[in-house]
């Protein structure tokens, strides 16, 4: 509950300093925080409807809602890991005889 409080505090902040300083590493942070906050609606939003109103499927349905997300994450990340492993090749591939 705390984290619905504070995480997207955290994101905004985080997003218009990373802006103002020009730092694209506290911008992505902040997408990342973003996120977080997104995932914890979800996941307090399935829990509460369950408690308060008994519907079995209000949780399941609050996991589903996630997976599109955690699923673009892990092709996002995915696909960084892929630029990284192309970009040593092409270093290593520059330094032969």
């Amino acid at each position: 509950m705390l984290s619905l409080l504070i995480m997207p505090a955290l994101a905004w902040w985080k997003q218009r300093t990373g802006r103002e300083m020009g730092s694209r590493a506290l911008v992505a942070d902040a997408a990342e925080t973003w996120v977080c906050s997104y995932l914890s609606l979800a996941l307090l939003a399935g829990v509460w409807l369950h408690e308060l109103f008994g519907w079995w499927w209000a949780d399941p349905v609050g996991a589903l809602a996630m997976l599109p997300v955690i699923v673009w994450q892990g092709w996002e990340t995915f696909g960084e890991a892929r630029e990284r492993h192309d970009d040593e090749d092409l270093g290593v591939a520059g330094h032969g005889p």
